[in-house]
């Protein structure tokens, strides 16, 4: 794609803070705990090191133990048990390996479509995490691209980045990975050029979306038509009433200067959400390819992914990568000159032109492309 450049608990409840100026206390939010941050080393898993325990408790009386019966009847509590289930998912699969597939399956038993979004979100995180400072080109990377060949695609489009790229293999590689969890299908979208009068300069007939007669369960996402066939896509006006995405949703950036103004220029994933002391701006914590992380390609800047630290204006549902306004927001002091030298030396703060303020386009809940059971048999 040619563009400029990708948890909520109850009222009052906070973590602890840790990792020096990583302070996630909020009085609405909290991040997955299973979830670590860029730059974190993870410990070593029985998983990595090659021993095998076997969990406390089936994975069947661990369900049980949770009274999902009495979830039925409060669907304001979707946000916590979603992000509880999928903590629970992300500790088998770090420390019981050997069991994590009885544990989804007994979730999408007893949970039904709703277990098994659950097991989406959790797999894209896990994807998120191995994933994390990879450059598009590295052959570890999900983007399935050779370092050669990303070379070349730059040269013949030097706005190309790979955060559509890297959107669309996460989400095709967590479905994958969970054969009785399915997409829905959609319209493949063409293309049609713009014609032009002879001069070859005057427009005859401008260019247009045109929705294929073929389904398919690819998903690039260059825009919102895909989106709003399959019911998934949320605008931006949910914001007014409390509206947000969730653990793994998608959204979408629109430039909102330049030639690009209106347009789609950014896709990624949002990993959660912080509010604020200040009610005008949120802290959305994002994974997003397209990054300027990696090695460089060629004579081009490097494009990997990334997680990043995006401010949420609210009034006028802009996102932007400002560190200096999260310090500020989070009640942190202002960084001296050294250490912003050595941020920039360390390139800490270098975004591409995802990174300078976006409108919100609008988000995709992952949980809406999920097809449902009936559908499914």
């Amino acid at each position: 794609m040619g563009h400029e450049d990708k948890t909520q608990v109850k009222q009052n409840q906070t973590t602890t803070p840790s990792n020096g100026d990583k302070d996630y206390t909020s009085a609405t939010q909290t991040p997955p705990v299973f979830q670590l941050e860029a730059g974190d080393k993870a410990p070593e898993t029985p998983a990595q090191t090659g021993t095998k325990p076997a969990p406390p408790q089936s994975a069947a009386d661990l369900i049980k133990s949770l009274k999902p019966e009495e979830f039925k009847d409060h669907p304001e509590l979707k946000p916590q048990l979603v992000q509880l289930l999928m903590m629970l998912l992300s500790v088998w699969r770090a420390n019981y390996p050997d069991h994590y597939k009885s544990l989804t399956d007994e979730i999408i038993r007893t949970y039904g479509d709703l277990g098994k979004e659950v097991v989406v979100r959790e797999e894209l995180f896990d994807n998120f995490s191995h994933e994390e400072g990879l450059s598009v080109g590295d052959s570890k990377s999900i983007s399935g691209a050779t370092k050669a060949k990303w070379i070349a695609d730059k040269d013949s489009n030097s706005k190309l980045t790979s955060c559509v790229t890297i959107a669309q293999k996460l989400l095709e590689k967590s479905f994958q990975e969970h054969a009785d969890v399915e997409i829905k299908k959609s319209h493949s979208i063409e293309w049609i050029p713009p014609t032009y009068e002879d001069d070859k300069k005057t427009v005859k007939t401008p260019g247009r979306k045109k929705k294929s007669a073929y389904t398919s369960t690819s998903y690039d996402f260059y825009g919102d038509d895909k989106a709003k066939e399959t019911g998934s896509w949320m605008d931006p006006s949910n914001i007014e009433t409390g509206g947000r995405p969730q653990m793994g949703d998608m959204y979408l950036l629109k430039s909102i200067t330049g030639d690009n103004k209106g347009n789609l220029s950014h896709i990624g994933y949002v990993k959660f959400i912080e509010t604020t002391s200040n009610d005008n701006f949120e802290i959305w914590h994002t994974f997003d390819g397209g990054q300027p992380v990696g090695e460089k390609l060629g004579t081009h800047n490097p494009d990997g992914s990334r997680t990043n630290i995006r401010v949420f204006d609210k009034k006028k549902r802009t996102l932007k990568v400002d560190y200096a306004k999260y310090r500020e927001l989070k009640g942190l002091p202002p960084l001296t000159e050294a250490e912003i030298e050595e941020r920039k030396k360390s390139g800490a703060d270098k975004v591409n032109q995802d990174g300078e303020e976006k409108a919100l386009y609008g988000w995709i809940d992952i949980g809406k492309l999920i097809k449902p059971t009936e559908e499914s048999k």
